[in-house]
């Protein structure tokens, strides 16, 4: 294992409800009730694809733009003074004190995962930043992480992935890649198809991660 890619909304921090609640704010706007059942459907995966169902589920004409702009805004509010996940910093610290290279691959876009990032008290952290503007096919499909790696310099199966969501964990089985997923109230152990299932951040360690 030469290389550890983090997923960020779920993993790195707690965004993702923060996230779930923002959409369903802006559907309300359209008079739509965004249901659970599509949050957790569309959990790792991109605006875009979220976007292309709700247009045409509810045979609506939202601007992409319009969308990421506002659900973006209504996020930041929620989060308020949140920091990184329990365990994130002293995991990632151990990593680059053994040489481990470390990179992020998210369905989110590039500014906000940066903005994020300075929030949480990570930035600097990542040399390699993998998002959905970087590639055209998005979770559940591979490419990311595929991306992610080359930009390490490392190939698909001497990385290890740590997704929250089944999209997430799909796509890195996908690109070849070992996968641990951290459980948070939207799934449960059960549902994850991966090589190491954890509760939090801090019962993962370098050891741990080396045995896979």
């Amino acid at each position: 294992m030469k290389a550890v890619i983090f997923d960020k909304d779920g993993v790195l921090h707690d965004s993702t409800v923060h996230v779930q609640n923002a959409v369903k704010k802006f559907m309300v706007s359209y008079k739509v009730d965004h249901t659970e059942e599509e949050a957790r459907e569309f959990i790792g995966k991109s605006f875009h694809q979220f976007l292309d169902y709700v247009n045409d589920r509810y045979d609506l004409d939202i601007k992409f733009e319009d969308m990421s702009r506002k659900v973006r805004e209504y996020t930041i509010e929620g989060m308020g003074n949140s920091g990184a996940n329990e365990g994130v910093l002293d995991l990632i610290n151990e990593l680059l004190d053994n040489g481990i290279k470390i990179a992020i691959a998210s369905s989110n876009r590039k500014e906000f995962i940066m903005e994020d990032l300075g929030l949480i008290g990570l930035e600097g952290k990542f040399p390699v930043i993998v998002s959905c503007d970087d590639v055209e096919k998005h979770k559940p499909e591979p490419d990311v992480f595929l991306v992610a790696a080359e930009k390490l310099d490392v190939i698909p199966s001497d990385c290890v992935v740590i997704e929250d969501a089944l999209a997430g964990v799909e796509a890195a089985k996908k690109a070849g890649m070992k996968v641990i997923a951290l459980v948070t109230k939207f799934h449960k152990k059960e549902d994850f198809d991966a090589d190491l299932v954890v509760d939090s951040l801090k019962d993962v360690n370098l050891e741990r991660i080396s045995k896979l």
